[in-house]
């Protein structure tokens, strides 16, 4: 099971996903990270993702992420990945 928490920090999105990031899991998270995307988007600011709680991310999360970054980089906006874990940084 996947949970997400957020906070905002003037223009800096900080979500935090605790979990795994796969097959069953994915589109939760896409959903989750869908109005901070837009939020950074529309302020040209930056999404942070701290990733300290993820245990695993498949290629069907990495994919989330990519979408993500190609649709900030559009838009003006920064993402960045934080605290990966050494399992889930060798994935990357």
């Amino acid at each position: 099971m996947l949970e997400t928490s957020s906070r905002q920090f003037a223009d800096v999105g900080v979500a935090v996903p605790v979990g795994r990031i796969d097959h069953g899991s994915a589109a939760q998270f896409e959903a989750a990270l869908a109005p901070l995307v837009k939020a950074a988007g529309s302020s040209r600011g930056a999404l942070v993702l701290d990733f300290a709680g993820i245990e695993y991310i498949s290629s069907v999360g990495l994919r989330v992420l990519m979408v993500a970054a190609k649709e900030l980089r559009a838009a003006g906006a920064k993402i960045a990945v934080a605290n990966l874990r050494p399992c889930v940084a060798e994935i990357f």
